[in-house]
């Protein structure tokens, strides 16, 4: 019996050293149990502003969308006004060269009114001088005339 008491007290300090090694090593799962609930919660946070960034995201695309549309129809208004600028531009070309086509005949007939005005002064100086002269001729004339007829005297 000696030997079955002495087993029987073996086998109690091995089953005491093995619960105290289950115990030891039930703290130590108990904290990876909790580190691992601490590392669960981080990551259902890390999930969370994930999805967040997914939404800003997709928030993102849809106003780069919105804005690539809005910058379509600015491109559009751009070009209507771009070709209705152009088109008023070209009128206005064009009538400036029917005012530079106008005031170049304008200069002309002026340059030609202005050469016939100088042609009619010269002609109405010349008319002047003729008849200052023949007012002058006329005078000698009469002179002449009433000389004779001083000569001649009186008839009667």
């Amino acid at each position: 019996m000696s030997e079955e008491l002495e087993f029987t007290k073996r086998l109690y300090g091995q089953f005491s050293s093995l619960i105290e090694t289950i115990k030891v090593m039930n703290t130590g799962i108990g904290r990876h149990i909790e580190a691992v609930g601490r590392f669960e919660t981080e990551i259902v946070k890390l999930n969370r502003h994930a999805h967040q960034h997914r939404q800003d995201l997709g928030d993102v695309r849809s106003g780069v969308e919105q804005v690539r549309g809005e910058m379509g129809q600015v491109r559009g208004d751009i070009s209507q006004m771009h070709t209705k600028i152009s088109h008023q531009l070209d009128g206005i070309l064009l009538r400036l060269d029917e005012l530079e086509n106008a005031v170049n005949s304008n200069g002309l007939d002026i340059k030609t009114l202005q050469t016939e005005a100088v042609s009619q002064y010269n002609d109405v100086l010349n008319a002047i001088q003729g008849s200052t002269h023949n007012n002058i001729l006329l005078r000698e004339l009469t002179e002449r005339i009433e000389a004779i007829e001083r000569r001649l005297g009186p008839q009667s």
